[in-house]
């Protein structure tokens, strides 16, 4: 039972890689390159998830999970917490992607977690 919790958790952690690749490409995909405070944000909060989902392939300690929600949330808000969110795309694409890590990342935990309990 275990191999298949970790096959389906691995699946969640290329979700992850994938979205934290496209917030780091976010700014040229949707023309907010201009905005220093947005791209940083963006790059630097696209940099620790994408770091996070590949600490969780290599199947260290799913420590990085709950990272990734603080992460995702972070991100989320950082429009707000950094002041760009008069910025649409910039707005938008932090929101998604961070709400869509923080989501992927709770779902592996919840999955981790009571998956690991039935095989036990």
């Amino acid at each position: 039972m275990a191999a298949v919790s970790r096959s389906a958790s691995n699946r969640l952690d290329y979700f992850t890689l994938l979205m934290g690749i496209a917030l780091v490409a976010s700014p040229w995909l949707f023309g907010y390159s201009g905005k220093e405070p947005a791209v940083a944000s963006s790059i630097v909060a696209g940099l620790a998830i994408i770091g996070c989902a590949v600490v969780a392939l290599a199947d260290l300690p799913h420590l990085f999970e709950e990272v990734d929600v603080v992460l995702g949330v972070l991100t989320a808000a950082a429009p707000w917490i950094i002041g760009f969110s008069t910025i649409p795309h910039a707005t938008i694409a932090h929101v998604v992607l961070g709400l869509g890590v923080a989501l992927l990342s709770l779902g592996e935990l919840w999955w981790e977690r009571t998956h690991k309990t039935a095989g036990v």
